[in-house]
């Protein structure tokens, strides 16, 4: 985790803290919606959120865009649809643009 953000950004302390703030701003998520009884976020978004935030690092706050912008992807394109939305295939879909162009 922390090598291949290293490779990216250069810093390990970036690539540690960037992991630590994508997976906890969603096990927050998860346990707050735990709490409601509901399912929102499974454990492979919030384990899938842990390398992401390591490869966009928290400088810039890069992790937070990833988080952002791939939320408003998944609810745009899953407006038509009328089912439950699968976070991860637009975590990964969207999370490697913004970290690469933003």
């Amino acid at each position: 985790m922390a090598i291949g953000a290293g490779y990216f950004r250069g810093d390990v302390f970036n690539a540690v803290s960037g992991a630590v703030m994508g997976f906890a701003v969603f096990k927050a998520v998860q346990a707050v919606f735990l709490l409601k009884k509901r399912e929102a976020l499974g454990s492979g978004d919030v384990k899938l959120m842990l390398a992401l935030g390591a490869l966009a690092g928290s400088g810039d706050f890069k992790v937070f865009n990833v988080i952002l912008i791939s939320s408003f992807g998944a609810l745009i394109l899953n407006a038509i649809q009328d089912q439950e939305i699968r976070f991860g295939p637009y975590l990964v879909g969207f999370a490697f643009p913004t970290i690469y162009l933003l």
